[in-house]
């Protein structure tokens, strides 16, 4: 097998671990990989000790440019952080008791959905402010 294609090869594999787990580690070694590919393709006669070690300086370059590109550009904040948690977004809406609460657990109504809520008993149409939320349980106060 030509040396250029293992290279290759190694990118491949370790661009498709990158796309498929969850971390951002793979990514970096990966593109070292590519391009010791292509170095290895211009330059057939060199051995795979200098190869070796081109990946591994790459790698340390890939990864700490990109280190240092984060610092001095960092990802901006979310102007909305609360889009997937929905429970999250109805902190500080009022709510109506549909199933009456009572010792500290009932149902309410936001919007068009239902709820389960924990606080303090009262009776079924009562309005009550959503203080927090813990999983799918709305905490409510009267």
């Amino acid at each position: 097998m030509e040396p250029h294609w293992a290279w290759f090869t190694l990118a491949a594999v370790l661009v498709i671990i990158e796309v498929v787990s969850p971390t951002f580690f793979f990514l970096w070694p990966g593109l070292a990989a590519g391009i010791v590919g292509f170095f290895a393709l211009a330059w057939p006669d060199t051995g795979s000790v200098p190869r070796i070690v081109l990946f591994a300086i790459l790698t340390l370059i890939l990864a700490l440019g990109w280190r240092t590109y984060l610092r001095r550009y960092p990802p901006m904040a979310s102007d909305n952080p609360n889009l997937n948690q929905r429970g999250q977004q109805l902190i500080g809406q009022k709510a109506v008791v549909i199933e009456p609460i009572v010792n500290g657990r009932g149902r309410v109504r936001v919007g068009d959905s239902t709820w389960l809520c924990t606080g303090p008993d009262a009776p079924v149409d009562a309005v009550v402010a959503i203080t927090g939320v813990d999983g799918v349980v709305l905490t409510v106060t009267l």
